[in-house]
């Protein structure tokens, strides 16, 4: 129905956009705001492709590249994305067959978010309770870094996934903790709020 199509296509928007700001903002239980501008700016670049009807399917094209990054925005490059959307995509895929909602809450460190809960629980119809699956196709002369197999979703994870989604949204993690790794940048951003900004990528370790 128009109805249903339109969640799937916002649902996929969302996931999409989710992904890139696990990137560039690293992992969160949820984020808040508007999303930065490299991110809007991926999501302009993101094509709808052609689908077959009666086919339930929707193909999205992602750039793997892009046009040069102004004085004011990093460009977010696609494939990136797409490598972290299945990273995250995995660990939801195995928090859910233990059918617990507090299996969801190790899945932050993959990329996973309430947001990306959310929009992922979209796809599994209006009442949530449908299954579906998504499947990763990678340009040619690229050389691919995760299988092309499809990542299934059987019917009524929407359910528990859209459940995770309230669960990490409402979750307060708080103490100490560790991060071992590289750090990729830093960055000073004067007229924001949040001025001061380090990225790291490396492993998380908490008392959680």
């Amino acid at each position: 129905s128009l109805t249903s199509g339109l969640q799937a296509v916002q649902g996929v928007r969302d996931l999409i956009s989710a992904a890139a700001r696990a990137v560039v903002d690293g992992p969160h239980f949820a984020f808040r705001g508007k999303p930065p501008g490299n991110v809007t700016g991926l999501l302009r670049r993101v094509e709808l492709g052609p689908a077959r009807p009666g086919s339930f399917i929707l193909t999205v094209r992602v750039p793997a590249t892009g046009p040069a990054a102004s004085a004011h925005t990093e460009l977010l490059p696609g494939r990136g994305v797409l490598l972290q959307m299945h990273e995250a995509l995995s660990a939801i895929a195995t928090a859910s067959q233990r059918d617990t909602l507090a299996a969801f809450d190790s899945t932050v460190t993959a990329g996973v978010s309430a947001d990306f809960c959310a929009a992922l629980s979209d796809l599994a119809g209006l009442q949530r309770q449908e299954p579906f699956e998504i499947s990763f196709r990678w340009a040619r002369g690229l050389v691919s870094t995760v299988p092309a197999q499809a990542i299934a979703f059987p019917a009524g994870s929407g359910a528990l996934i859209r459940a995770a989604s309230q669960r990490l949204r409402q979750l307060n993690a708080s103490g100490t903790a560790t991060v071992l790794g590289r750090v990729e940048s830093l960055h000073d951003d004067a007229p924001g709020s949040d001025r001061w900004r380090v990225k790291v990528r490396g492993e998380l370790r908490t008392d959680l």
